[in-house]
C-alpha cells in the first residue's frame, strides 16, 4: 500500500538542530533489510503549523 500521509501517532523525535524527525517502523514503507528509516522535515516547512513559532528552537 503506497504511503499517502503520516498517522497521528506516527513515531517521531526533535533532532539535536532542533528539526522534526518522522520516523517509519522497519518494513513498513521499505524493504525490511533496509532498516528503519527517518526523514528530516526542514523547519520552514512546518513553522506555520506549529502551536508556538519557537517550539523547535
Amino acid at each position: 500500500q503506497p504511503f499517502k500521509k503520516i498517522k497521528k501517532d506516527q513515531p517521531f523525535y526533535i533532532n539535536e538542530k532542533h528539526q522534526l524527525v518522522i520516523v517509519f517502523p522497519q518494513g513498513e514503507i521499505a524493504p525490511y533489510y533496509m532498516g528503519t528509516p527517518e526523514f528530516v522535515i526542514p523547519n520552514q516547512v512546518i513553522e506555520n503549523e506549529l502551536a508556538a513559532p519557537n517550539y523547535l528552537k
